[in-house]
């Protein structure tokens, strides 16, 4: 697949600013992200990338007196979950402050009656330890928004 990489600059240039993005963009259809200075990098399939879908995004951003500008190129092809060995258990969409050994994922293997998939995270220096996170994708942003420490437990 083809991928395009976006890069976003956000200001200000917070967690819970760029938190609130990867969210957003994970529902304009990006699949992973990058924490970076000043922001995010973000990945979309070509196939999929609208960016009139883009732009309503972050006119509708949820978090008041945020600018949000960005830029893309094509993205180098590269299987990250082959490269850093991250178990085949949905999407990535975010990573913690660790440096891409801990990512945010999408657990497809269980969702709710909705078809909400739970949030885990994966810790990649643990042996792929998968940590539960959050019911949904919706609850997660929740702790976050309201800047709540997240309360981890370790799935067996």
């Amino acid at each position: 697949m083809k991928y395009f990489e976006f890069t976003f600059d956000t200001n200000p240039c917070t967690e819970t600013v760029n938190d609130v993005l990867a969210a957003v963009l994970g529902d304009a259809g990006f699949e992973s992200f990058i924490e970076r200075e000043g922001g995010l990098s973000a990945y979309i399939q070509q196939s999929l990338c609208n960016e009139e879908v883009i732009k309503n995004a972050l006119n509708e951003f949820p978090l008041p007196d945020t600018e949000i500008t960005y830029n893309y190129v094509e993205a180098e092809d590269k299987n990250w979950n082959e490269e850093w060995e991250y178990p085949d258990i949905g999407f990535p969409f975010g990573e913690t402050q660790s440096a891409g050994h801990d990512m945010y994922y999408m657990d497809f293997r269980f969702a709710d009656e909705n078809g909400e998939p739970r949030i885990v995270r994966i810790d990649n220096e643990m042996d792929n330890e998968v940590y539960f996170v959050a019911d949904n994708l919706v609850e997660f942003i929740k702790l976050i928004i309201a800047n709540q420490e997240i309360e981890e437990k370790r799935l067996d």
